[in-house]
C-alpha cells in the first residue's frame, strides 16, 4: 500500500497537467507541483485558497454558478473551460475536468485535472480576429459592389431617359419638318400635274409626275410609321391605355396573332416614367412572343391598386424555359427587369412547357431611381 501510494504520488507530481483536490467549500487541499509552476505561485501558497480566487474576476460568477449546479445535482463529473490569472498577472486558460467526491451521499469535495489550453485559446482568438477582419473586408467589398451596381443602374436610368427624350425629339422633327416638307412637295407636284396639257407628247411626263406623287405618298406613310415606332404620339397625348390599345391592334394586324386586351373600367393615371416603362415592356414582351413563343393568341391585362400598377402578358405558346427566363445574354428580358427595378418594381417570368408563358410586371406608384432622375433639373441638350 505504501508502495502504491508513493507510485500514485510520483505520477501526480510528474504530471504535465494540474491535479488538485478541494473541499466542499472549494478550498484547495492537495495541489501538485505543476499547479505552482503554471500558476507561478510559490510552493505551498495555493493550499487553503479558494479555487475562485484564481479565476479571472469577470468569469467568477459564471464558473461558480456552473459548479454550484453540479454540487446540487450531485453529478459525477463535468468539463469546463475558463480563464485564470496567474501569480504574475498573466492570463492562463484551462480545460478542467472535475469529479465530485461523495461520501454517504454527501458531497465532501472534488478533485480535478486542468490542462493548460492557453495556446489553443490564443489561436482561436487570432482566428476569430482574422475571421472578423475577413468578414469586414467582405462586407466592405459587398457594399462597394452594391454602390457600383446602384451607380450603374442610375446611369442606365439616365441613359434611358435621354434615349426616350431623343426618340421624342426625332419623332417630332420627322413628323413636323420632314412631314410638312414632303406634304408641300406633294402638293406642288399635284399643282404641276394639273397644269400639264393633255397632249399626247406630254403623256410620259404626266405618268412620271403621277409615279413621283405615289412615291412621295408612300414615303410620307413610311415616315409616319417610323416616327410612331420611335415614340407613339398616342402615348403622350392620350395616355397608357390608349397606347396599349393601339399597340395591340397594330400587333394583331401585323403578325396575325389574336390579342385580347383587358383594361380597368376607369382611367389609369400614371406619371410619364411609369407609362413609358410599361409601354416599352409591353412592346418587348410582344416582340418575344413573335420571336420565340410560337403562340396563336395573347392576353394582356392591366390593373391598378392603391399601391401599385400591374401588367401581365400571357401567351399560349411553347412556354419559356427556366434558362431563358434567367438569361445571361437576353438583353430584352434584362432590359425589362432593369426598367422595373429602376422604378422599385419587379418582373416575374414563368413558363409551362407547351402551355404558354406569363410575364408579370408590378410597379409601385411612387419611388425608385427613375423618379429621382426625372425630378433632377435638366440642362439644354442642344
Amino acid at each position: 500500500m505504501r508502495h502504491s501510494a508513493q507510485l500514485y504520488k510520483n505520477l501526480v507530481d510528474r504530471a504535465g497537467d494540474i491535479i488538485y483536490r478541494a473541499d466542499a467549500l472549494g478550498r484547495f487541499t492537495v495541489v501538485n507541483p505543476t499547479a505552482t509552476r503554471i500558476m507561478k505561485y510559490p510552493e505551498g501558497q495555493l493550499v487553503g485558497r479558494h479555487y475562485l480566487e484564481l479565476v479571472r474576476p469577470d468569469c467568477r460568477e459564471a464558473v461558480a454558478r456552473f459548479y454550484g449546479r453540479q454540487f446540487v445535482k450531485k453529478r459525477g463529473s463535468s468539463y469546463l473551460e475558463f480563464p485564470t490569472v496567474a501569480g504574475d498577472g498573466t492570463e492562463v486558460w484551462f480545460g478542467q475536468k472535475a469529479q465530485l467526491l461523495i461520501e454517504n451521499e454527501k458531497v465532501v469535495g472534488f478533485e480535478a485535472v486542468a490542462r493548460d489550453i492557453t495556446e489553443r485559446k490564443q489561436a482561436e482568438k487570432a482566428l476569430q480576429r482574422a475571421y472578423e477582419e475577413l468578414e469586414w473586408r467582405v462586407s466592405e467589398r459587398t457594399a462597394e459592389l452594391a454602390r457600383s451596381q446602384e451607380q450603374l443602374r442610375a446611369l442606365a436610368v439616365h441613359l434611358e431617359l435621354v434615349r426616350e427624350e431623343e426618340r421624342t425629339r426625332i419623332a417630332r422633327d420627322i413628323h413636323d419638318e420632314l412631314g410638312q416638307a414632303l406634304t408641300a412637295l406633294n402638293m406642288d407636284l399635284s399643282w404641276m400635274r394639273s397644269r400639264l396639257p393633255q397632249s399626247k407628247p406630254l403623256a410620259p411626263l404626266r405618268d412620271k409626275a403621277l409615279a413621283m406623287a405615289g412615291l412621295i405618298t408612300h414615303t410620307i406613310e413610311s415616315m409616319r410609321q417610323i416616327a410612331t415606332e420611335l415614340r407613339p404620339g398616342v402615348l403622350d397625348q392620350l395616355g397608357l391605355m390608349a397606347a396599349m390599345e393601339w399597340q395591340t391592334s397594330v400587333f394583331q394586324e401585323r403578325y396575325g396573332i389574336a390579342c385580347r386586351l383587358v383594361l380597368p373600367a376607369g382611367e389609369v393615371e400614371l406619371n410619364a416614367q411609369r407609362s413609358t416603362a410599361l409601354f416599352r415592356m409591353l412592346q418587348e414582351a410582344l416582340t418575344n412572343v413573335v420571336r420565340h413563343a410560337g403562340a396563336t393568341s395573347v392576353t394582356i391585362t392591366l390593373d391598378k391598386t392603391d399601391a401599385e400598377v400591374r401588367m401581365t402578358v400571357e401567351d399560349d405558346g411553347k412556354g419559356i424555359s427556366e434558362e431563358s427566363a434567367f438569361p445571361q445574354r437576353a438583353l430584352g428580358i434584362v432590359g425589362m427587369r432593369e426598367r422595373a427595378l429602376a422604378l422599385g418594381g419587379a418582373v416575374r417570368i414563368q413558363g409551362i412547357p407547351d402551355n404558354g408563358t406569363t410575364v408579370a410586371v408590378s410597379l409601385p406608384l411612387s419611388g425608385g431611381l427613375h423618379d429621382a432622375e426625372a425630378s433632377m433639373p435638366r440642362t439644354d441638350r442642344g
